[in-house]
């Protein structure tokens, strides 16, 4: 009995590992072409407005905040594409896995 049930805990542990050390989310086609770029060189772009992206922060560790920071990068890419802007730039920090990032078209 405590075998089976310390060798359930285990496995559910380094399952838990395995999940979080993966890449969560990845690049379309059309995002790979989104610039980042610092806030004060979106000055000659047009803002088309921001979005908000959220990924998981936390899988019963805390992830990479490299990971978590190149996750929303992504996100906030692919939503870039969808509102027809070539750019994004950070608007705030990362909160509990979320950033708001300006989207904008700097053509």
């Amino acid at each position: 009995m405590f075998k089976t049930s310390m060798l359930k805990k285990i496995s559910v542990f380094m399952g838990a590992m395995s999940l979080a050390a993966c890449a969560w989310v990845s690049p379309s086609q059309e995002s790979q072409y989104i610039a980042l770029i610092k806030p004060a060189a979106a000055g000659s772009c047009q803002k088309l407005g921001d979005t908000r992206v959220k990924t998981v922060a936390k899988v019963l560790l805390s992830r990479s905040s490299e990971k978590v920071s190149n996750e929303l990068i992504i996100l906030a890419k692919k939503e870039a594409v969808v509102m027809g802007g070539d750019s994004i730039a950070a608007s705030g920090s990362i909160i509990d896995g979320e950033q708001v990032f300006g989207v904008y078209d700097c053509r």
